[in-house]
């Protein structure tokens, strides 16, 4: 058999090191996600005639017959050389790999799958489930490590903060240089992790395991030097004090735990031919990598339903019934196991009053609020407004990040590695002055009313204490607000009272008197400052002024980190940016009712006290700061009833559930108006990788509305010509410049006949590679050659129809004759994949992209009426653009002037 390759004038530059002519073109989606037939040049072309045009493949100098070549060539192919010229901290486009996960269905694979039907499996259907269980111990085990790091070095630099600040006024400027240069060098360890040891590991990696689970290969990006550089980095970056938070990490350790562990163990237990054996697959990473990731959500949120539902709807693009149970199973074990190592902590190392086995409630609901309201039916109307600010700002908070990307690329963009190393600290160092800095601007509060029994002040028997000229209600508790430098104070809870009898009480209950709100919100972590602001009863705790402050130094900040050299997320800042958005928005409606002056009797106008008017106390602070946190997640994320289900079970309302999904959905609608794609999906964008939502993005309205009436061709109209073929039998030597000259990840095979080149299957580069690799280790007599067939070429009759000559057909390609070498034919046979999906030119572009992404295809082969082969799709031809441009193309006319009416009808047959 003879491969013969036609002509082109698009040299690659990457092959100057191969006297060869290139077989693929210049654009974009060669190689990639396998991309294959891009270049618009013809292996195995033909004319009406069905006979072959024999066109040139030079010689290698220095090769002859069928053993030229050594594997090192073999891998020096322009994919390895156009990977080592992209700068690793970005992931292009070029770079990206699609995923296979099927095994090809050859003869050979059929043929092992029937010779293993006979052989006894241990324990084979049960061990998805064991690697199910596994995962969910190694994530619950490596998240409580991950979270107990960040406690143990928070709890110490703001304890010593917090002692320097208590010693009054001349101690500020040495609390200041404490946090600030303790902030600063962990921020430089965060950074330095990430940018000398793993570039992959900044950022949350929630976008990396979106495009994964979506079927592309990240270069390098999950391997175990990226998970630990991203535990590590995490860990010091929360620590640090940075408006990050360690979920997005979370996130993204678990589907790397579930990836790698079902891959090793998997490996070493096949080697022992029981059990494990069969969870090697692609197919099989991918479900262990949903789990995992699951898993992940399930431990930073303690919410094992949340967890399910978020990989549902937010990172697995393919997700069965079938799996649901075991993937809700994994994150059950993952929660529970995080929740035991944390109650053996607790026991053994903090020597609390818990005793090993006792689970925290702050563990189960970590923003757990403080009594449940009765919920209103106009609940409904200041929800929905709160969920569109939020939307409104959702976006806002959208562009930011994606302009501080853009702006740190295009600022580091060829700078030593060191500058991204100090940018961290030096932000860091700025943020901490800043949260210290701030408190100052700002008078101290005095702390008004207080419950004699904090416990319970929603109890209705429970004691207000309020001073006769104060009628500010609060319920202070002296070990969550902060003094910042303000006076220490008490109030004299046998003083006058408002509303209820001082009867039984004692002076022992005295609470401080003067706090710092902004100190409050600014000097702790942010997961204290939220669990104040969702806290109920206290709604003058907070002023208009702090709140503003902190939103505006939080939402900036926030923005800008997002995307520099440290590995974190953006989980708690939405929640913490959400709180400070609701809060505000719940002390304007108590302002308002106060302002006709509603309110429950003995209380400030405008408090409605749980106690009194339980039908009115939805209206409050702490409630609506749990409404926009929920809005303004929905609003950055897009997410919906995972979201709701996992404010659930983070704070424990079931209450108020209909206002809080009336605040996510109109969210999520504003924000999908403003911006169509999620924080996630923008990010995917940014860093070229080719990700498929569930409907492409297409930009003209016209195209949108007639999806359905495209042919699928129009995904194939930058591939000039038709695609690269070969034929069942290949010689040596013209597969080898094949690879060479070209990035494709696979190939359609043809036979010949009186009718053309008949598509009859499809080979992987991968097995092309392999097969040459064994071919060159039985020509040097390294082993036997019997995974495949050679043939070689002793006369010159015609075989299947295929002119073979005594050595491969080749010409100058001016006309100058035919060389012969000789040369060891591979018979592709045993290989070719015969399950492929072909679809017919005349398929909807709109179905064949529902196919592609409902089926989690790699590849999707185009052929006309009688199956010849007119192109190959890959996912980086199904992005909207490059379809937007195939059928401007297509039709000759750009749809966004306007000028010519068209005719679906007309445009079908015109093939």
């Amino acid at each position: 058999m003879v491969a013969v390759v036609d002509h082109s004038s698009n040299a690659r530059d990457d092959a100057e090191s191969l006297p060869l002519l290139p077989l693929a073109g210049s654009g974009a989606g060669g190689g990639g996600a396998g991309g294959v037939g891009q270049g618009g040049n013809s292996l195995n072309d033909n004319n009406s005639g069905g006979s072959s045009t024999s066109v040139e493949l030079e010689t290698f100098e220095g090769t002859a017959g069928a053993g030229g070549g050594s594997a090192a060539e073999l891998q020096n192919t322009p994919r390895d050389r156009l990977r080592r010229k992209q700068p690793q901290e970005t992931a292009e486009a070029e770079e990206v790999e699609g995923i296979t996960y099927l095994p090809p269905n050859s003869l050979a694979y059929r043929r092992a799958v029937l010779a293993d039907r006979t052989r006894p499996h241990t324990f084979r259907n049960s061990s998805r489930q064991a690697m199910m269980v596994l995962i969910g111990i190694a994530v619950g085990l490596v998240g409580f490590l991950l979270y107990w790091c960040i406690d143990v070095i928070a709890d110490w630099r703001h304890g010593i903060t917090k002692q320097l600040l208590e010693d009054g006024q001349r101690s500020v400027a040495l609390a200041w240089l404490f946090s600030a240069f303790i902030a600063s060098c962990l921020a430089v360890g965060a950074a330095s992790i990430v940018v000398f040891v793993s570039p992959e590991a900044a950022g949350s990696g929630v976008p990396e395991v979106m495009a994964y689970l979506n079927g592309s290969m990240l270069p390098r990006g999950f391997d175990m030097r990226t998970l630990l550089a991203k535990f590590f980095s995490a860990a010091l970056a929360v620590a640090s004090g940075l408006p990050v938070g360690p979920e997005g990490p979370m996130i993204y350790l678990g589907a790397m735990l579930g990836s790698q562990l079902s891959r090793r163990i998997g490996q070493r237990m096949a080697r022992l031919g029981t059990f494990f054996e069969n969870l090697t697959s692609n197919k099989d990473a991918r479900d262990f990598t949903v789990a995992g990731a699951a898993a992940g959500v399930a431990v930073a949120f303690s919410a094992p339903i949340g967890g399910l539902l978020f990989a549902f709807e937010e990172v697995a693009g393919y997700f069965r019934v079938s799996l649901a149970w075991k993937v809700f199973a994994c994150c059950l074990v993952a929660a529970f196991t995080s929740a035991i190592c944390d109650s053996a902590r607790r026991a053994a190392i903090e020597r609390s009053e818990l005793v090993f086995g006792t689970i925290d409630d702050d563990w189960w609901q970590p923003f757990g609020v403080n009594g449940e309201v009765e919920q209103h039916a106009i609940a409904i109307l200041p929800a929905a407004a709160l969920g569109a600010l939020c939307g409104y700002a959702a976006v806002l908070f959208t562009r930011l990040n994606l302009r501080a990307y853009e702006a740190r690329r295009k600022l580091f963009h060829n700078a030593p590695k060191i500058y991204r190393a100090i940018e961290p600290c030096l932000f860091a160092f700025c943020f901490a002055t800043m949260s210290l800095s701030l408190p100052a601007m700002l008078p101290c509060s005095h702390s008004g009313c207080v419950y004699a029994n904090p416990e319970s002040e929603h109890d209705p028997e429970s004691v207000l204490m309020c001073p006769t000229e104060n009628r500010h209600v609060r319920r202070i508790v002296e070990r969550s607000m902060e003094l910042y430098t303000c006076p220490k104070s008490a109030i004299d809870l046998n003083s006058t009272t408002t509303g209820t009898s001082t009867a039984g009480a004692s002076s022992n209950n005295a609470t401080q008197g003067m706090y710092s709100e902004l100190a409050t919100l600014s000097t702790g972590m942010a997961e204290e400052a939220i669990r104040h602001l969702l806290t109920r009863g206290t709604h003058l705790e907070f002023s208009f002024s702090s709140l503003l402050i902190m939103l505006v130094v939080y939402f900036l900040g926030a923005a800008w980190i997002a995307s520099s050299s440290v590995a974190c997320g953006l989980f708690v800042p939405m929640i913490f940016i959400g709180s400070l958005l609701g809060r505000s928005f719940g002390l304007f409606l108590t302002k308002l009712c106060a302002l006709f002056g509603m309110g429950s009797v003995g209380a400030p106008a405008g408090v409605f006290l749980m106690a009194k008017d339980p039908a009115y106390a939805w209206i409050d602070p702490g409630v609506f700061a749990l409404v926009g946190a929920g809005g303004f997640m929905g609003g950055v994320t897009r997410l919906t009833f995972s979201l709701a289900v996992i404010m659930i079970e983070i704070s424990g309302e079931t209450n108020f559930l209909l206002p809080i999904l009336v605040a996510i959905v109109t969210a999520k609608s504003v924000a999908s108006y403003l911006c169509p794609r999620a924080l996630y999906d923008a990010l995917l964008h940014l860093k070229r990788i080719p990700f498929m939502p569930e409907q492409p993005e297409l930009a003209e309205p016209q195209h949108r509305r007639a999806f359905d009436a495209y042919p699928v061709t129009v995904a194939c109209s930058h591939q000039d010509g038709k695609p690269v073929t070969v034929r069942e039998q290949i010689g040596f030597l013209a597969a080898r410049r094949l690879l060479a000259s070209t990035t494709h990840g696979g190939f359609p095979v043809v036979r010949t006949t009186s009718h053309g080149d008949l598509f009859v299957g499809f080979i992987h580069r991968e097995d092309l590679e392999s097969l040459m690799q064994t071919q060159q280790e039985h020509e040097n007599g390294l082993g036997p050659s019997n995974t495949w067939h050679t043939h070689t070429r002793r006369d010159a009759s015609h075989q299947d129809g295929v002119a073979a000559e005594d050595g491969v057909l080749m010409s100058d390609g001016r006309g100058g004759g035919v060389l012969g070498m000789q040369d060891t034919l591979l018979d592709l046979t045993e290989h070719i994949d015969t399950s492929i999906i072909t679809l017919n030119a005349h398929f909807s572009i709109k179905r064949a992209y529902e196919v592609f992404q409902n089926l989690a295809l790699r590849y999707l082969v185009v052929i006309d009426e009688i199956n010849r082969p007119v192109g190959v799709i890959t996912r980086k031809d199904l992005m909207g653009p490059r379809i937007e441009r195939g059928i401007n193309e297509h039709e000759g006319v750009d749809f966004s002037d306007g000028t010519r009416s068209y005719d679906p009808a007309e445009f079908a047959l015109d093939l």
